[in-house]
């Protein structure tokens, strides 16, 4: 059995110092696993991976001694961000809620000029509505939900569904291509006072239309 994957994880601890709080304000952590990237049959456990001798690059095409092909769609559940709502025991909301969509693609060659991945998205709520925007990065983006271009915030509804359309990239000199899309959700909950609270990550699932790519690191 090939025991070979691209994976990880990372764990990202924040403090907010909050008015006449000698503790330096509340703490959160907040922890996620790497999107796993099966290596190609044809890799062995502990085998070298095939590279590029020239440009390093890897390929991630189901085909060669590199990785498998990953996907150019994903989807999700998503918070959506903004006060937090009043309850029972509360006549106002109490705190706040901030949502950041984070995307890659590996359809990138790094230290170069690299075209801007565009992908549309889609996001549902609890009654099925549904808005959509189209959002553009160069290799990696970190976005609030609730900013330009996206605008989604809780009046839409608390929570909901993201999905997106295939990404895909194109130039002047070149015709729109599918490309790989990677992402992720980091929900941070806020007390009244801007104290964070509670900081969680939620990996975005894929499709199983994979696109084959070269990244060149």
């Amino acid at each position: 059995m090939d025991l070979r994957r691209l994976s990880g994880d990372a764990i990202l601890r924040t403090q907010t110092a909050a008015p006449g709080d000698g503790f330096g304000g509340s703490a959160a952590a907040g922890q996620y696993n790497a999107i796993a990237i099966q290596a190609s049959e044809n890799v062995n456990t502990y085998d070298l991976l095939s590279v590029d001798p020239t440009t390093g690059a890897v390929t991630f095409d189901d085909n060669g001694f590199g990785y498998k092909s990953v996907t150019g769609k994903i989807f999700g559940t998503v918070r959506y961000p903004g006060p937090t709502f009043a309850t029972a025991m509360a006549t106002a909301p109490t705190g706040s809620i901030k949502t950041d969509l984070v995307l890659l693609t590996l359809d990138a060659k790094i230290g170069h000029l690299n075209p801007a991945t565009t992908v549309d998205l889609n996001f549902t709520n609890e009654k099925e509505g549904l808005n959509s925007a189209s959002f553009s990065f160069v290799c990696w983006a970190e976005e609030y939900l609730d900013s330009d271009p996206i605008k989604m915030d809780n009046r839409f509804g608390r929570k909901g569904l993201l999905y997106s359309e295939p990404a895909t990239q194109s130039t002047p000199t070149s015709p729109i291509t599918p490309v790989t899309l990677l992402g992720l959700i980091e929900t941070q909950e806020f007390l009244a006072n801007d104290g964070r609270l509670n900081q969680y990550f939620s990996l975005l699932s894929h499709d199983d239309q994979a696109v084959p790519t070269t990244f060149v690191p």
